[in-house]
C-alpha cells in the first residue's frame, strides 16, 4: 500500500473512533459524558483494550495528546442528535450558530489542539443548560465496527503497524479521499451538516 494510502486509513480509523462516541479497541472505552459543560476535556477511563500490534498504549498517548479533537467530534456528533432523541432541540438560530463554529474548521486540511479547544467553548456557549444535560448523559452511538467483524471485543488477527506521527493534528471533519471509508466518514458529516442548513432555515 503506498504511503498517501496507509496514512489515509489511519486518518479514516482515528477519525472513525472519534466519531463513534469514543468506542474503539485500539484506545479502550469512553463515551458521550466525556463532553463536559465546561469545554474542557476528561478522558475516558479504565485500561486500554489491546491494541493492533501492540500499539494500545501508543494510540492511547495519540489520543491524550489529540484530547480536545475527540471530544470536539463527540460534541459535534452528539448536537446532532438532540433533535432526535431528547426533548430540546436546536432552535433556527442555534442551528446557524453551530454551523457558524463548524463550517471554516470542515474547509482546513488539519486542526491543532487550540482550534478544537475554541471551538468546544463556542458550542457549548450555544447550547443550553438543558441541551448541555441531555449531551452528557446520551449513550454512544455504536461501537466502531470493524469491516466483515464484530464490534464486540479487540480484534484477534494481526494488522499493519499504524504510523500515529503521520496524522498529528488530523481533522475529522475533513477526512482524506483516498481511503476505502472516506465515503462513510464523509456521509455522516454531510448528513449532520445537511439537518443543520435545514433546521438554520426553520424547516
Amino acid at each position: 500500500m503506498r504511503r498517501s494510502s496507509r496514512v489515509a486509513v489511519i486518518i479514516l480509523v482515528v477519525v472513525a473512533a472519534a466519531a463513534a462516541g469514543g468506542y474503539f479497541w485500539l484506545g479502550g472505552r469512553g463515551s458521550s459524558s466525556d463532553v463536559s459543560t465546561s469545554g474542557s476535556a476528561s478522558m475516558p477511563s479504565g485500561p486500554p483494550a489491546p491494541g493492533v500490534g501492540g500499539q494500545a498504549g501508543a494510540f492511547e498517548e495519540f489520543r491524550k495528546s489529540h484530547q480536545y479533537t475527540f471530544q470536539l467530534s463527540r460534541l459535534a456528533a452528539n448536537i446532532g442528535r438532540l433533535d432526535k432523541e431528547t426533548k430540546f432541540p436546536l432552535s433556527s438560530d442555534q442551528a446557524k450558530a453551530v454551523l457558524a463554529v463548524l463550517t471554516p474548521l470542515r474547509k482546513q486540511e488539519t486542526m491543532d489542539q487550540d482550534q478544537a479547544k475554541t471551538a468546544i467553548k463556542d458550542l457549548q456557549r450555544i447550547l443550553t443548560d438543558d441541551q448541555r444535560n441531555a449531551i452528557s448523559q446520551m449513550p454512544p452511538e455504536h461501537r466502531f465496527r470493524r469491516e466483515g467483524g464484530s464490534s464486540s471485543g479487540p480484534p484477534t488477527d494481526r494488522r499493519p503497524r499504524f504510523d500515529l506521527k503521520a496524522v498529528e493534528n488530523f481533522n475529522p471533519f475533513n477526512p482524506p479521499k483516498d481511503s476505502p471509508m472516506y465515503e462513510r466518514s464523509k456521509k455522516r458529516w454531510d448528513d449532520l451538516f445537511a439537518a443543520l442548513e435545514k433546521k438554520s432555515k426553520g424547516k
